[in-house]
This record gives structure tokens, sequence and C-alpha cells, in this order.
């Protein structure tokens, strides 16, 4: 099991650094293909919105293919998508690929999550979940940053040309790490059309939804909160940023192992109550590079400390499919990115913060939305 977990872990890692690379390699992208930046800037968004709308739909319609076989696929379309954006002689053409890499990812990382459980003992199923989630987070702390350097001192190119080739080996890996597994049930859309029909199954992606908007009210705006504060110059941005990766990693991993010793839901309610605090002086920590920098660590920490648990329990919904549930989960955590970005946008001329009360205003929704879940029935976990 620990080298499929392993691989799971390392495909996640993959789909982390493609995805979200491209933000770090804007400009040269805009000044190469002669487009603007914010133009550029689109492409984050064009794959978010394609992952979040289509990944339950894939899932649903790859329900009756082997589960390794739909994972080497998921992870060989995205890293073809790359292969397209290294390769792309102009905007349109980049922009197919990274519409190509959103839908392999939008099939995979749910997948991963799916096999993981299953492949884990219930009393260390979040422990195992965070485990793969690994993979994303540890893209923030090391494959973001190396694959800007490569943007920076080579060619933007070069960087989602690596991903890419990699994203193949690694797909043709999985076929011989993953176990055999007989295909699983053939399902239509009617199953996620009932599963959105479950109060119980709205409300928990609900709460994903406004926990990384919550994240994301701050995250997309931290260059004018980190500044305004003070202390911190542009200089201090990468530094907050590492920080929060590192938080992001031990909060992860902590987060798996204290849901399988003291329940998945008081782990997720800890999580909730402490970036309410955390997320409103944020702005004001930035006064202090001491101060700043815990703030950052912890911030991270909190936020991926919810993932695991949060992932389990949505999967431990009885009657609900397993990849249709994390499907639904991980489109709500795009969706909520997405729209913590925007309402970050509409509260930044109001201060540093107003952007850092929204954040925290957020996760006090989710905290009370999450306490409005009754727990699954112990079986069915």
């Amino acid at each position: 099991m620990k080298s499929a977990i392993a691989s799971l872990s390392w495909g996640n890692f993959l789909i982390g650094t493609g995805a979200f690379v491209v933000a770090g390699l804007t400009p040269y992208i805009a000044g190469e293909l002669d487009v603007t930046i914010a133009a550029a800037g689109q492409l984050l968004t064009a794959y978010t919105l394609t992952y979040a709308l289509t990944s339950p739909v894939l899932i649903t319609f790859t329900s009756g293919i082997e589960r390794r076989v739909g994972l080497a696929a998921g992870l060989a379309t995205f890293a073809a998508g790359n292969l397209i954006v290294a390769f792309s002689g102009s905007f349109a053409a980049l922009c197919i690929g990274r519409i190509m890499t959103a839908l392999g990812a939008a099939l995979f990382s749910p997948l991963s999550y799916a096999l993981a459980a299953e492949l884990s003992p219930p009393e260390k199923r979040a422990q195992i979940l965070s485990y793969v989630v690994m993979g994303l987070t540890l893209a923030n702390v090391v494959g973001l940053p190396l694959g800007t350097m490569l943007g920076t001192f080579g060619s933007w190119r070069w960087a989602f040309a690596a991903v890419g080739v990699l994203g193949l080996a690694t797909a043709a890996l999985l076929l011989v790490v993953l176990p055999r597994a007989q295909p699983g049930a053939p399902r239509s859309l009617a199953a996620v059309a009932e599963a959105l029909g479950n109060g119980t199954v709205v409300a928990l992606i609900g709460v994903s939804f406004l926990q990384y908007a919550a994240l994301f009210v701050v995250f997309a705006y931290i260059a004018p909160v980190v500044t305004a504060g003070g202390a911190f110059d542009r200089l201090g941005i990468p530094w907050l940023l590492l920080l929060f990766g590192c938080g992001s990693v031990a909060g992860n991993l902590a987060g798996g192992w204290a849901a399988d010793r003291w329940g998945k839901t008081q782990v997720i309610t800890a999580a909730l109550l402490a970036l309410v605090p955390i997320l409103a002086l944020f702005p004001i920590a930035c006064g202090s590079i001491a101060a700043g920098s815990v703030d950052a660590v912890l911030w991270g920490f909190a936020g991926l400390a919810f993932m695991a648990p949060q992932q389990h329990r949505v999967i431990s919904i009885p009657g609900q499919a397993a990849p249709v549930m994390l499907s639904l989960n991980v489109a709500a955590i795009y969706l909520g990115g997405a729209a913590g970005a925007a309402l970050g946008g509409a509260v930044e001329h109001l201060g540093a913060n107003a952007i850092g009360l929204a954040g925290a205003a957020l996760a006090l929704l989710a905290l009370a939305l999450s306490s409005l879940v009754r727990p699954a029935p112990a079986a069915a976990n």
C-alpha cells in the first residue's frame, strides 16, 4: 500500500505544481505571446472554473472504469495539456492546453482520494488521506518556487514541459504500482443530482466552499495586506508564502493524525475556530515581522488541518458514492477560492483590515454551518 499512496501523493504534487505555477509565470507568458498580464492571469481562472464544473461529471461518466486506469488516464491527460502549453505558439493554443490540464486534474485528484480511502483501514483513513493531500501542499512549498525559477532563469515553457514529461512517466507508473480492482458500478448524472438533493451533502460541501473562500479572500490579496502593515515590503511576500506553505504541510499531516485519534468533527471545529482570529488579525500582525511570520504559519496550519478530516467526513455520508462526493467537495473548494478572491476584490478598497475581517467572517460562517451537520453513524466510517 505504501507505494500506491506515495505514487498518488506524487501525482497530486505534479497536479498542484502544473496548475498554479502559471501565477508566477504570468509576466513572461504575457510578454512572449503579446497579451496583457490581465489576460494571462485569466489562465488560472479558466483552469479553476473548468475543474470545478467538470469534475463531478467526469467522475460520474468514468465510474465504470477500473480505478487505476481512470487515474492513469487523468494524469496522462493533465500531462498532455501541459505539453500543449509548453509548445503553444499562440494564446488560443495555450488556453486549450490549460483547459485540458484542468480536465485531467478534475479526474485524477478525486479518484486519488477515493482510492486512498479504499486502501486504508478505517482507524487510519484520515491520516492516509492527509498523505495524499500532502502532494498538493508540497507543491506550494517546493513545486511552485522551482517552476517559477525555471521560468525566471530559463523559459516559462520549461516549467510546463517538465511537469508534462514527469506526468506521463508517472501515469505509466500508476498502472504498475496501483492494485488491480474490479471497476465500480456505472453511474449516471442522476447520482450527482441525488447527492445535491441531500441536505447533509449540500451542507458539508457548503462548509468546504466557505472555508476555502475564507482562505482566498486574504490569499488572493496577500501583497496589499502584507505591505499595508509597514513591517514588510514586497520582498517579504515570498518569505510569508514560504512560511504559509510550511504551516500547510504540518497542518495537513497533523489534521489527519488528530482526526483518527480524536474525531474528524472535533478537528474540523478546532481548525475553523482558529481561523477566525488568525485571519482577522493577519493585517495587524503584519505590522511586525515576528508577529506576521507566526500568523502566516498558523494560517497555513489551521487552513490545511481542515482538509483531510473534511474529506473523511464527506465520504462518511451513508448511501453516497465516495468518488462522486469527493468530486463535489473539490468542486466546492475551487468555486470557494474563486468566490473568496472576488469578495477580496470587492472589499480591497476599504483597506487591509477589511480583507482580514471578511476572511474571518467567512470562517465563522463555515463554523456555524459545520456545527449544524449531524455526524454520520459510526458504521458508515
